[in-house]
């Protein structure tokens, strides 16, 4: 087998330990998917770097753990932003030209 059949036969063995952790550490569907790719990309980049010191699913639950953990970090880094809008504007007692 080549690299590209063993990484998909090793995520498709694994890819539910994937998805629980992608689950446990976001809040939504959209979310949990974009951590799956992140995870998956990060597995990808380093499948490489496997030393087979441990078992693939360890080693791919250890990744899947520290993606995720990154990405909880960096999310709550996040500075998160409110539009301001004119309460005054809006509501129509904005003052008159000259009043």
């Amino acid at each position: 087998m080549d690299k590209k059949e063993l990484f998909v036969a090793a995520i498709e063995v694994n890819k539910a330990a994937i998805y629980k952790i992608a689950t446990v550490y976001t809040n939504g569907a959209e979310d949990r998917d974009d951590l799956v790719q992140e995870i998956l990309y990060q597995l990808w980049k380093s499948f490489d770097t496997f030393q087979q010191k441990s078992s693939i699913g360890t080693w791919i639950y250890r990744v899947a753990m520290n993606v995720a953990i990154y990405q909880l970090k960096a999310a709550s880094k996040r500075v998160a932003t409110v539009e301001l809008i004119d309460a005054t504007a809006q509501h129509g007692d904005a003052p008159q030209g000259g009043e």
